[in-house]
């Protein structure tokens, strides 16, 4: 996770909790007078603990019988927590901050190129799939997912918007299988849920003839910890659920194309 501030691991757990995108955060105070930006109406702050060191003091020594002061002990510091409220960058307006623009922008990238898909009819491959995700009634949204590519919740997708259209059928037929093989709504194992998901989106651009090594790469890396005996039985079971549903995709993404081809021929002919 790339993240601007010096925070403790649990506050950086308890950030991501409750802001997966963020990457800068400050208090109300410290936005407006060191980065002149200004937290915008409506923004929920994000709940961190802060250090307060406390110095304990033993106010009266204690006298013996015979009117001396009796040996004090030295004084002692801890530390307590409070709880605070943090904004994150993009929930602020105002001045631009150069080096948290540059953060952005760094992070940004990685991610093109992690989920970026290579290969032909990319728009119209996207364009079908969406089609077919709303189809089902599932929502789509785009918004910053920090260090993910895509997600999914209850009946909606989200892909992250830095991810251009076409490069992100892989990150929607990922997620969409999520919701379709009901990973969202029941308990499944992690590791069965992104082997089912991931081996549906190989199934379906190795059949578009696109390009599958980053599938390849993310299913031995959700797979090395299984032992071998067990790695086959697990692909095996995740096959029988993503092959129907790849399917599924497959024939509604060469049946869409197919359609858009024959109305660009008829159109040509018109013309």
């Amino acid at each position: 996770m790339r993240f601007g501030r010096n925070y403790s691991i649990n506050n950086l757990l308890l950030v991501h909790a409750q802001k997966r995108e963020a990457i800068w955060t400050e208090g109300f105070s410290a936005w407006k007078t060191k980065y002149r930006r200004f937290v915008q109406k409506g923004e929920k702050g994000i709940l961190i603990f802060a250090p307060v060191p406390v110095k304990a003091k033993r106010e009266n020594a204690d006298r013996d019988c015979s009117g001396h002061l009796e040996q004090v002990e030295p004084e002692t510091a801890f530390v307590l927590f409070k709880p605070v409220y943090v904004w994150d960058y993009s929930q602020t307006r105002g001045d631009r901050v150069a080096v948290i623009e540059n953060m952005l922008e760094k992070r940004n990238d990685v991610k093109r190129r992690l989920y970026a898909t290579t290969g032909e009819n990319l728009n119209h491959f996207s364009e079908a799939m969406i089609g077919l995700i709303r189809d089902k009634g599932i929502g789509i949204t785009h918004q910053d997912l920090g260090s993910a590519g895509g997600m999914a919740r209850g009946k909606t997708i989200y892909i992250d918007q830095a991810v251009a259209p076409g490069h992100d059928l892989g990150l929607l037929i990922h997620e969409f299988a999520h919701i379709m093989l009901d990973h969202t709504d029941r308990e499944a194992d992690r590791i069965d849920a992104e082997l089912e998901a991931e081996l549906t989106v190989g199934l379906v651009k190795s059949g578009l003839g696109l390009d599958i090594q980053p599938q390849a790469a993310y299913l031995y890396n959700w797979s090395r910890d299984v032992t071998p005996g067990l790695r086959e039985e697990k692909f095996m079971e995740a096959f029988k659920y993503s092959q129907p549903l790849a399917n599924e995709i497959l024939n509604h993404l060469n049946t869409a194309i197919a359609a858009d081809d024959e109305a660009e021929t008829n159109t040509i002919i018109a013309a």
